[in-house]
């Protein structure tokens, strides 16, 4: 019976896939870069025009997590059921079977670092009682936020004709993330957790390539390419901190998506005079009893070209290794590889 419920999520996934690509707003590159403090917009393209978010969708699913957080409605501690319709997300997911009961910790965890669609479910299900539930409430913080071209139908970003937003207004949600919570905004920096006693890596590579990323969060879905909102956090000579942001929709690959971003924070860099990079902002200050990392002995302050040659050939390398793991993965299991393309 198993196997039947598993087809019949991937039917109905491919479905969306192929609704979404022949009925929504085409496949385009979109970009926008700026000041994450001031808002200054520094380099954009196409940054108006609708484009599927994908996974980009779950920063807005983390921003109303983190406001029931700030207001004391749930604790870390606090464990949610997941359902059947959690359980029957396509991939990327946890794995969650009903019953099964999951603390917000875990949630959280899996939202930035796998990208989990069953945990976003979970996550919605938990606060707002359902899905559409959740959905009004991310519509209408997008509406408060100004983010006027963007409409969320569920809570993970899978493929859905009807889920549109724009570069501009992802920056705004970025930057609303940051000012709203900045107690929260050292999470996006986790590059694993552990469920279940398998550890799960970060789909963002930039958090090991690009010096001073603080993360955010990476999406894929066919129709859309490959996305991702990031922010940089640097300094200049006289110690004073810059903080940038880019928002990017539309790249043929992740490996090529991260190379457009570096491409597009490096001359603005320079420019700005933001080239020295403050070890301590990569440290999990206010979450250290939850997430302890061990300390990082390099330099205070390291003045170093953006991303090194051997830097990038390593990305490269992690990007063909993850392929072919998923390759054997889907074999093994017998499922179309058409399944690599539904969502990342």
């Amino acid at each position: 019976m198993r196997w039947f419920v598993g087809w019949k999520a991937l039917f109905w996934g491919l479905l969306m896939v192929h609704f979404a690509e022949s009925h929504g707003p085409e496949r385009r590159q979109a970009y926008l870069v700026a000041d994450l403090d001031s808002g200054k917009i520094l380099k954009k393209k196409n940054a108006t025009s609708e484009c599927y978010p994908a996974s980009l969708t779950k920063m807005m699913t983390l921003y109303l997590v983190f406001g029931a957080l700030a207001k004391h409605q749930i604790q870390w501690t606090t464990t949610f059921t997941a359902s059947k319709l959690a359980s029957q997300q396509m991939r990327s997911r946890l794995g969650v079977v009903p019953g099964e009961k999951l603390t917000v910790k875990t949630l959280v965890e899996a939202l930035i670092v796998k990208s989990a669609n069953d945990a976003a479910v979970v996550l919605a299900e938990g606060i707002a009682g359902s899905v559409p539930n959740f959905v009004q409430r991310m519509n209408a913080k997008a509406q408060q936020l100004k983010m006027t071209h963007t409409v969320f139908r569920n809570p993970s970003g899978v493929p859905d004709a009807r889920q549109v937003s724009t570069a501009k207004d992802m920056a705004i949600l970025t930057r609303a993330l940051w000012r709203d919570f900045p107690r929260y905004s050292s999470l996006f920096r986790l590059r694993s957790f552990v469920y279940k006693k398998k550890t799960h890596y970060t789909h963002n590579f930039l958090l090991n390539t690009l010096q001073g990323s603080d993360g955010m969060k990476t999406g894929y879905i066919a129709a859309s390419g490959y996305n991702i909102v990031t922010t940089v956090t640097r300094y200049d000579d006289h110690h004073q901190r810059r903080r940038f942001l880019c928002v990017y929709f539309g790249g043929k690959s992740g490996f090529a998506r991260d190379q457009a971003v570096i491409s597009l924070f490096e001359p603005i860099l320079i420019d700005q005079q933001a080239m020295s990079y403050d070890i301590k902002s990569a440290r999990l200050t206010q979450f250290h009893h939850l997430w302890p990392q061990k300390n990082d002995s390099s330099p205070l302050l390291v003045r170093a070209s953006i991303c090194s040659s051997n830097q990038l050939e390593r990305l490269l390398k992690q990007y063909s290794q993850q392929q072919q793991r998923w390759q054997k993965s889907f074999a093994a299991k017998n499922i179309s590889t058409f399944l690599n393309q539904v969502t990342f």
